[in-house]
C-alpha cells in the first residue's frame, strides 16, 4: 500500500510539474482560438521590456519593405522577459492566412522547397530584406555598413512542420556580427503558425539545438489545434 501510495504521489508529483513547464497562449485569428504552446526553456514576453522591443522592431522591418507578417506573441529566456542586455537568444510567432485551398503541411513543405530553391526569388526576398533591416537599423540608431544573408536551409520537415535555419552576417562600425534564425512553419486549418528563435553566432544556442526544440514544439502544437 506504501508504495503504491508513493507511485501515485511520484505520478501527480510529475504530470504537475509538466503542466506547469508547459505555458500555452490563446490567440483569436480568423475566427479559430489557437493555443499556442511557448517553446521549451523561455517564456511568454509580449507584455514586458524585451517583447515590446521585439515586437516593435519587427514592426518597424516591416513598416520599412519587409515582406514578413508581423508578430502576434514574443518570447525570452525565462528570467531574461525584462533585460535587453542579455536579449539573445530570443523569438516570436507569427501568423498567416492557411486561405482556400488550404495548404495541408505536406503541400506546404513541398511549396517552400520551391521557394528555397528558386535563386531568383530568393535574391529578390534579400534585397528586400537588406533595404529594411538598414532603414530599421538607422532608426534605432545603428548604421549597418553591411548586411547579408550567408545561407538559408530547409534542415527539416514532418508532418507537423517544415524547419528553416538562416545564417547573416552584418557590420557596424567595421565590426562583423553574425546571427542565425531558426524558423518552424506549421499548417493548421485556418492558419500557418510560424515560430522563430534568434541567436548570436556564437552564442546560448545553436541551430541544431534550436530546430530540436521547435519540431518537438510543433507537436505539441499540432496536437492542441486538431
Amino acid at each position: 500500500m506504501k508504495k503504491l501510495l508513493i507511485v501515485i504521489c511520484l505520478f501527480v508529483f510529475t504530470v504537475s510539474s509538466v503542466i506547469k513547464a508547459e505555458q500555452v497562449e490563446s490567440f483569436q485569428y480568423k475566427g479559430d482560438n489557437l493555443l499556442l504552446p511557448i517553446p521549451n526553456g523561455f517564456c511568454n514576453a509580449t507584455d514586458e521590456l524585451s517583447g515590446i522591443f521585439i515586437m516593435d522592431y519587427i514592426n518597424s522591418q516591416i513598416s520599412n519593405g519587409m515582406d514578413v507578417p508581423p508578430a502576434v506573441i514574443a518570447f525570452t529566456r525565462c528570467g531574461f522577459e525584462n533585460d535587453l542586455e542579455e536579449l539573445y537568444p530570443f523569438g516570436y510567432i507569427s501568423l498567416i492566412e492557411n486561405s482556400k485551398p488550404a495548404s495541408t503541411q505536406k503541400s506546404f513543405n513541398k511549396m517552400l522547397e520551391k521557394v528555397l530553391g528558386s535563386s531568383k526569388m530568393m535574391q529578390k526576398i534579400q534585397e528586400t530584406a537588406d533595404g529594411a533591416t538598414q532603414k530599421t537599423g538607422s532608426e534605432y540608431g545603428v548604421e549597418i555598413d553591411g548586411f547579408g544573408v550567408d545561407k538559408t536551409t530547409l534542415d527539416w520537415i514532418d508532418e507537423n512542420v517544415a524547419i528553416v535555419t538562416t545564417r547573416m552576417e552584418y557590420a557596424i562600425d567595421g565590426e562583423t556580427y553574425n546571427e542565425f534564425s531558426v524558423q518552424g512553419s506549421t499548417a493548421l486549418n485556418k492558419s500557418i503558425v510560424n515560430y522563430y528563435i534568434w541567436d548570436e553566432e556564437p552564442g546560448l544556442t545553436n541551430p541544431k539545438e534550436n530546430a530540436f526544440t521547435l519540431i518537438n514544439n510543433s507537436k505539441l502544437l499540432a496536437r492542441m489545434n486538431k
